[in-house]
């Protein structure tokens, strides 16, 4: 029963909303109040029905743009004005669409701040002029009703061109140089500069700022121009543009140069250890072994021979020193960047002093030729020398006194220390002689006595090695 009660409620409202409307269009009064329904045995439903007012809303039926004064708003205007003020009326002035909503069509002609997108009637509105070109402004309310205002941007006093010009058109790493525009037109005022300053290579040179944004002077303004500084950041050439608001251009290309950079490089024995005639293009001759720490069984090579180079600008006798300076970053750069390099690792190396990048170690490694050479940090400038190693104290020769023993008995002992003498330019050579014998089953050998001992019949043969030189001797064993 409950569901059947239910249903029937459903229906007697439906009808009760259906009925209303016609009611209404007819002149009737809708019924208000109870409602039964009864169907078949069900017990009545009651509802209750209240007509509902919609409030009076007062809708805009027309929108009109006008000036500032509230009169027709004009339909072109001229860049040199900079901006012009709209309104927004409504009809009927009492409408209550309070909310206006502005557009352009064409924001790089006649731009629409935009705090002054969302305003309301009677409130006025800057519309900025940009350039010369049409633009409509459009202004819109709530209830659909628009305005569109066509308005045509003229530019009386454009610029005819634009010339750049600078004291020079180069620049140093970290250095200013000023760029001036001079724009050209029937008649100059301040409206007629608005310049858009660009840079191709930003890596290369930029703005002392780090924008394009330029600030000038009103002296600047009317003798028609607009300086902007630019600041070197890497070695090469960029090109700097100025548009007009017209699109007339000039442009300059500027080269950046490392005022560090050398022009040429020297040589510098740093510890007096090479010949008076020292530098570039030059063959020093040096021993392989140091002297003073040297002795014939443990011979030490020479090492940490300092060779400099220092840094010029310019060349000849008009050239001046780049001084080191680890505390300027263009300078430091520079020395740190030079290269060494030996043409012969197995004679000599050179390595980097890490305490000073304008000096190297050189470490002495066998005999013969090697060229050192030294590079800029660009690689375009060098200067080499040529190193030759010798070795003074090599064994030239063994030189025995006795080659052959003859009738040795088997079991002797051949003492032969004293048999050889080792030859070498210095006269004291740094080696040690090794004794071996060719078949060692015939002869016991003592290396360190240096003696040979047969232990069978026949000829023995014996070499007395040093330095890479040898000599052979010969015992002929018997019973």
């Amino acid at each position: 029963m409950n569901l059947r009660k239910l249903l029937c409620g459903l229906l007697a409202l439906c009808l009760l909303l259906t009925m209303a409307p016609v009611a209404l269009m007819e002149g009737l009064e809708a019924p208000v109040g109870e409602v039964e329904i009864e169907i078949g045995e069900a017990a009545p439903v009651e509802l209750e029905a209240d007509v509902i007012e919609a409030e009076d809303y007062l809708a805009a039926t027309a929108v009109t743009i006008v000036n500032e004064d509230g009169k027709a708003a004009p339909t072109s205007a001229d860049v040199k004005d900079g901006t012009i003020t709209l309104m927004a009326t409504l009809t009927p002035a009492t409408a209550e669409d309070q909310y206006v909503l502005w557009k352009t069509s064409n924001a790089a002609v006649a731009a629409i701040d935009g705090e002054d997108a969302k305003g309301g009637p009677n409130v006025p509105i800057t519309i900025t002029l940009k350039k010369k070109g049409t633009a409509k402004i459009t202004a819109t309310v709530p209830s659909g009703k628009s305005a569109t205002l066509k308005l045509k941007v003229t530019d009386e006093y454009a610029p005819t061109s634009v010339s750049l010009s600078s004291a020079t058109k180069s620049v140093g790493i970290g250095e200013e140089l000023e760029i001036n525009a001079t724009i050209n037109n029937v008649y100059y005022r301040k409206y007629a500069g608005d310049l858009t300053w660009t840079i191709d290579k930003k890596s290369i040179l930029t703005f002392d700022d780090g924008t394009v944004k330029t600030v000038t002077t009103e002296d600047d303004v009317e003798k028609g121009k607009e300086p902007v500084k630019v600041v070197g950041v890497a070695e090469g050439k960029a090109k700097v543009t100025a548009t007009t608001r017209n699109g007339k251009k000039a442009s300059v290309t500027i080269t950046v140069t490392d005022p560090a950079k050398p022009d040429s490089m020297q040589l510098v024995d740093v510890e007096s250890k090479f010949s008076a005639k020292f530098g570039a293009g030059k063959t020093e001759t040096m021993e392989l072994y140091d002297e003073a720490e040297s002795t014939p069984e443990e011979p030490v090579k020479v090492s940490g021979l300092v060779v400099g180079v220092d840094l010029y600008k310019g060349t000849g006798k008009n050239a001046t020193k780049i001084e080191y300076d680890e505390d300027d970053a263009g300078i430091y750069a520079q020395y740190a960047g030079i290269t060494w390099k030996s043409s012969k690792t197995s004679v000599a190396t050179v390595s980097r002093d890490p305490d000073n990048p304008g000096k190297a170690f050189i470490d002495l490694k066998g005999t013969g030729s090697a060229k050192i050479t030294a590079k800029s940090k660009d690689g375009k400038k060098s200067v080499s020398f040529t190193i030759k190693v010798v070795n003074s104290h090599a064994v030239e020769k063994v030189y025995l006194f006795t080659k052959t023993f003859t009738k040795v008995k088997v079991g002797e002992t051949v003492d032969l220390s004293e048999n050889y003498v080792l030859i070498s330019k210095s006269g004291e050579p740094y080696a040690t002689a090794k004794l071996t014998a060719h078949h060692p089953s015939m002869v016991e050998v003592d290396g360190d006595a240096f003696t040979a001992t047969p232990t069978k019949k026949g000829t023995i043969k014996l070499d007395i090695e040093a330095g890479g030189k040898k000599a052979t001797v010969t015992i002929k064993a018997i019973n």
